[in-house]
Parts: C-alpha cells; structure tokens; sequence
C-alpha cells in the first residue's frame, strides 16, 4: 500500500504529542529482516507489545504475533504499506509522508481489521546502517483499551452516585463553580436548587430500604426529565437531591422550574401492586442574590429547603438572611437535644383524663418537657419536630417509653388505682424492627399489670402499611397493651381498616373542640366522630376541653372521657399525686 493520502485508512485524535525517535545501533548488524532469521521470528513470537518492523522507506516488512492479536491484520495485510494504515480516522497523527522523518506520535488512536478503534501507546526506533543511513523503523505499541476502561470506571464511580447514576455532590460542585465563574463575567443568573423528600424514612422503614431504593430511582428519573439538558440534577445523598439552573433570565425562573419538580416527584409511584407517594420540600438559592460561592449557594438553598419544611413541607422556598440564621439555630438545638438525656434535662408531665360522667381518673397523658441547663425551657412544638427530622425522636420516645412505665409502676407500689398511663410514639419509633421488644420490656421491667400502659398513635402512622401496622397492633394488644388513635379527624384513614385494627380508643383533637361551642363545622365534626367511635364501640377521649361549657356541650353529644386544662394542666408526678389525692 502506498503512503499517499488516499490509501490511508481514517484517522482519530491523538492524546499525546508528537515524539521524535531515538536513533539505536541494531544489536545484531545486518540482520536480514526481510528473509528472516529464527532469531528474529523467535522474538516477535514471544512479545507481548504489538511490534511493527519497517524498512528504510518506511514500509512494513513484518509484524510480531501479537500484533495480529491486538489488531487482527495478519502479515499479507499490512506487509508493504505504511504504519499510517493503523491509524484511525479520528487520529490527528502526522501525515504518512513525514513519518519516516520522525514524526511518530506517542499515543494514537488504532483502527482494528474490524474497523473498530482502539487507543495505543506508541515507542519507536531507527537501525542504521554502517553509512549512517535508516535501514529500518521498528514501532512497539501497546493497546491501552483496558487502561482507559478502568480509567473511566473510576472516574465514573468519582462521580456519579451509583443507585441512580446522576452526578454526585462531588461532580456537582465542580460544575456550580465553572458555572458561576461565567455567570461572574457574563452578569448571569444561577440557581441552586435543593430538594428533600418528605417522610421518606417512614417509607424506607415500613416499607424496606429496597422499595426506598427503587422510590430514590424512581424519583431521580423524574428529576433529571423535568429539567433542561443544560442543567444539572445531582444526588446529594439520602433522599436529597440538588438541581443546578444557569443561564436564567430572572430569579423567578427557578420559581416555574421549582413547581414542574414538585408536580413531577409527587405523583404517586406503582411498587408491588401499592401506590406510594412522595412530596418535595425544595429550596432556592440565587446568585448573585444570595451568594458567590458554589458552597456557600447551596447553604443558602438548604436553609431555604428547611424553611419549606417548616411551613408545612410539599412546597418551595426562596433564600433570605433570615432563613440562614433559623437554620443555624436548628442546628444548634439538634445538637443540644442529643445531649440533652445524658444532661437529665428531659422530664414528664402528666394530664389526667377523667369520665365525664362522674370525674373519675380513667388515665394520664405523659407529655414531655425540655429544660437545657442555664437556658429557657425549650416547647414541644419546637424540638419534637427538629427530633423526628434528625432521627433522634427513636432514642427520645424510648426514654419517655421507659420513664413513664418506671413512674408507673412506683404509682402502683404507692397504691394508686389501675389507671392508663398513655405514651406517644412517633412514626419512626413504631417502625423500628425491635419496637414490641422495646414496649414488652419495659412493661416487664416495671411489673405494669394488662391495661395500665396505652400507646398514642396517629392515623397516618398506621394508614402507610395498614396490614403490618394491624398485626404489630394485634401483638400489642395479646400482650395486654392498649391502643388509642391520637388527634383522631386530622389525618386520613381508612374505615375499613379501622374496624379490623385493635383500637380501644379515639382520641378527638383538641383543634375541633375548643371551637364546639361556636363553630357549626367543628360541632358537626365532632358529632360524626363521637357517632363512629360509638358505632365501632370505641371510647371517645375529647382533647382541649378548657371550660365547663366545653364539657357539658360534650356530654350531650355523648362523648365518654375528658381531657384539659379545665379539669388540670399537665403537671409533674408530685403535682398528680396531690391532685389525686385532693379529689379522692
């Protein structure tokens, strides 16, 4: 084959630069490469390295045998032509005429028999003969298609989160910060736009970590589709996410692209003949509004995500100074709160349920109370959410679990009638796979007797798995625990679930009662409650009752229990005691 431009097989871009060969002295002068020696077929034989042999004029004269392995041209293919027959047509290499001067390239693109391209790394020499001149060229070349594999697989695994192969933080933040440094000498617009599931440790602990998994696929999909090819949607990690926006017009651009993420991740996703639903608290930073710094932008949207979160979640929020404090705050009471059981600054109050009928003490409610050292008492509506949020709420509900059954059974030893003790538990607190073992060695630990200990739970606890939550109630209620459904109209439920579920008692929120008196929509609510408490042969316990108008409108629509501050506020033990003790 000659050299010329037209006999020459395509070519590709090459990786290195171009290398002049280094000039060597054969070991063996003379040695005929074109006859052959056993010698000389012995050692192309044993090679590993593609070899090519060349002549003065730079065409092949012989090949070794791996180079056929690596290529798949055998010698009638190649003998004759020029070493730029290798070359890919994507290879920028020097032209075929300048090769015998020197100018092999180190790395190339080569080109197989089969027309595929494969990279190679290039070492070349020149033989001389006793007048100086080039006698023969020998190339060595090794194919680098393995290396680069493994190259971009870990590059790849650097940065691409592998449940959902979306860019990591990692990836991210190298492309936030090129984007704002653009955006710096353009006068552009960027957004950092973060996004966090809401309730999605509940689904990964009802439903198992594999039905999370796929919901996490599931929802990056939905992510990536809902943005611009140009944007960049990442896992955070978690059930976190992060959406980069560049080139806006105007910050309210994120606005429309925040609303097309929510719409997109809350439809229900089909898993397992179920339908689970997902909503996204989302957070918006803007550069150059909020800050300059890929880092520092996405602090800004997090505590924007958090301002979501606290608004009532399943919306967006915009960055401001404000939300960047609050966040800071957060964090500082997540942190005191961990410390807080090792400090003993966790107590219980107690508020007394009474009959209505005659007044008599039917239960108590353990309610708990924070009070960091050297600072104010801390309100349940302020750190029970910041609990649940971290996860610390498992650890909290234990010690409330523990310290009411310990309290309850000094009760008993001093005497007391076999009033309830009710505890709340938190939705991730019944998840817990050892969750009956923490309530039955508790009760054990204290000698409570059958029916002295009830759980709180809420509708929405036991509606995300309806069969599971049925057979974990019906084990607690074999064992002698008792079971109320607390803030009973405020969720969602199912009937025909509730009928089948254990459920001594429904607990009527306190926000329909403390409006009886005045509002026909709460009076008509609570009336329809009362009407299938009595319908399922349930006791109904009314929260918020604060005056004497409140209970006697709750007698005649025949509600059975009292709870409020009309009868008592939560009060420490000692204070319960002497209450007790005044009304017997």
């Amino acid at each position: 084959m000659s050299g010329h431009q037209a006999d020459e097989p395509n070519r590709c871009e090459s990786r290195g630069t171009s290398r002049r060969p280094r000039s060597i002295r054969p070991a063996v002068e003379g040695l005929s490469v074109e006859n052959g020696t056993p010698i000389l077929h012995e050692l192309l034989a044993s090679l590993h390295e593609g070899v090519v042999i060349a002549d003065g004029d730079c065409r092949i004269v012989a090949i070794s045998e791996a180079f056929t392995a690596i290529t798949g041209y055998s010698s009638e293919d190649v003998v004759g032509r020029h070493p730029a027959c290798l070359a890919a047509d994507r290879c920028a290499v020097p032209p075929a005429d300048d090769w015998p001067n020197g100018g092999i390239p180190s790395e190339m693109c080569g080109r197989r028999k089969d027309g595929t391209p494969f990279p190679a790394r290039l070492k070349a020499a020149e033989v001389r003969g006793g007048d100086g001149r080039v006698t023969h060229r020998i190339i060595v070349f090794s194919d680098l298609t393995e290396d680069r594999e493994k190259e971009r697989l870990i590059w790849r695994l650097a940065h691409y989160d592998r449940l959902t192969d979306l860019p990591n933080y990692t990836l991210l933040l190298d492309r936030l910060k090129m984007l704002l440094a653009a955006a710096k000498r353009e006068d552009g617009v960027v957004a950092a736009v973060v996004i966090d599931l809401d309730h999605f440790k509940t689904i990964n602990d009802s439903l198992g970590h594999a039905v999370g998994d796929e919901v996490l696929r599931v929802t990056a999909r939905r992510i990536a589709d809902a943005v611009l090819a140009t944007d960049t949607a990442a896992r955070r990690g978690g059930d976190q996410f992060i959406v980069v926006l560049p080139h806006l017009r105007t910050a309210d651009d994120a606005a429309t692209v925040a609303e097309n993420l929510m719409q997109a991740v809350a439809q229900p996703i089909a898993l397992d003949n179920q339908r689970i639903s997902v909503t996204p608290s989302i957070g918006i930073g803007l550069y150059p509004d909020n800050h300059g710094e890929a880092e520092g932008l996405i602090r800004c949207a997090d505590a924007a995500m958090c301002h979501a979160k606290g608004l009532g979640r399943n919306s967006f929020q915009y960055f401001t100074p404000a939300m960047n404090t609050r966040a800071q705050e957060r964090l500082a009471l997540e942190s005191a709160l961990r410390n807080g059981i090792a400090r003993n600054e966790f107590s219980l109050h107690y508020q007394p349920q009474v009959r209505i009928g005659d007044g008599a003490l039917v239960g108590v409610e353990a309610l708990l109370r924070w009070q960091p050292r050297g600072g104010a008492a801390v309100p349940p509506a302020k750190f029970i959410p910041v609990a649940e949020d971290c996860g610390f709420i498992v650890e909290l509900g234990e010690w409330v679990l523990r310290e009411a059954c310990r309290q309850r059974g000094r009760w008993t030893g001093m005497g007391f009638p076999d009033f309830t003790v009710a505890v709340n538990c938190s939705a991730l607190q019944f998840r817990q796979q050892n969750f009956i073992e923490k309530v039955l060695g508790a009760v054990a630990e204290f000698g409570l007797s059958a029916g002295t200990l009830e759980l709180e739970l809420t509708e929405s606890i036991m509606m995300v798995n309806p069969e599971s939550a049925g057979r974990l109630l019906h084990d607690l209620t074999a064992a002698g625990i008792a079971i109320a459904i607390d803030d009973f109209g405020t969720g969602y439920s199912s009937l025909a679930y509730l009928k089948r579920l254990p459920v001594g008692r429904l607990k009527i929120d306190a926000s329909f009662v403390r409006q009886l008196g005045t509002d026909p929509t709460d009076h008509a609510i609570v009336s329809a409650i009362i009407a299938l408490g009595k319908s399922l042969k349930l006791e109904l316990v009314a929260e918020g009752v604060e005056n004497a108008m409140l209970l006697e409108t709750l007698a005649g629509l025949g509600c059975t229990v009292a709870q409020g501050y009309h009868i008592c506020h939560p009060v420490d033990a000692s204070d319960l005691e002497d209450w007790i003790a005044r009304r017997s």
